[in-house]
């Protein structure tokens, strides 16, 4: 599913988040927002309107679920 996702809407800037949705959400739940980012899509659309879309559903849902889509930096102290 992770090679589904940076194959088809990696800018170059979401690999993180499609890792960590890709650990941290269900099979099914990646399943469902895909179809839901391909209902959305129309005809010849650039990538980067179909990759803000799916970074969009994913984090929805992984909200939905209380989870964060987002990596922590370790603080120096």
């Amino acid at each position: 599913m992770l090679e589904l996702l940076i194959a088809e809407y990696d800018d170059g800037r979401s690999k993180t988040l499609f890792s960590l949705a890709a650990y941290l959400l269900d099979m099914n739940e990646l399943e469902e927002v895909i179809l839901e980012e391909k209902k959305g899509e129309s005809p010849g659309e650039d990538k980067k309107v179909r990759t803000k879309r799916i970074c969009r559903l994913l984090k929805e849902k992984a909200d939905n679920k209380g989870i964060v889509l987002k990596l922590r930096k370790k603080s120096n102290s």
